[in-house]
């Protein structure tokens, strides 16, 4: 958990605020027990004034694209493009991700190594 206490707080919040997250059951436990992140706050604040200015649902999503592939293999330097395009072969990435794989093919490669 993450605290940022206000400025008009004292120490002795910061201490029962630590000592109250010490004796809760861990976040996954928690939430796999059907608790909300709603729930697991008033658990933490139960006798502190709070209000929560917002929720925003998440998602899981990736922002790889084959233009970053392409960036990234530039990044590589001429010797290894020019390793990659002896060989004949395509370069393939895998995102670590979100494992998605892009291949690159050899004529891609000797555009990227002619713009260098």
């Amino acid at each position: 958990f993450l605290l940022q206490l206000m400025p008009e707080a004292d120490d002795s919040m910061a201490d029962r605020l630590a000592e109250r997250l010490s004796t809760l059951s861990p976040t996954t436990t928690m939430l796999s027990q059907g608790l909300t992140p709603e729930a697991i706050a008033a658990r933490i604040l139960e006798d502190f004034p709070y209000h929560i200015l917002g929720s925003t649902e998440l998602t899981f999503s990736c922002s790889c694209s084959q233009r970053q592939t392409l960036k990234l293999l530039r990044s590589l330097g001429t010797e290894e493009l020019d390793r990659l395009i002896e060989e004949d072969s395509e370069a393939s990435v895998t995102c670590e991700y979100c494992k998605e794989v892009y291949t690159v093919k050899v004529d891609t490669l000797q555009e990227i190594r002619a713009s260098l």
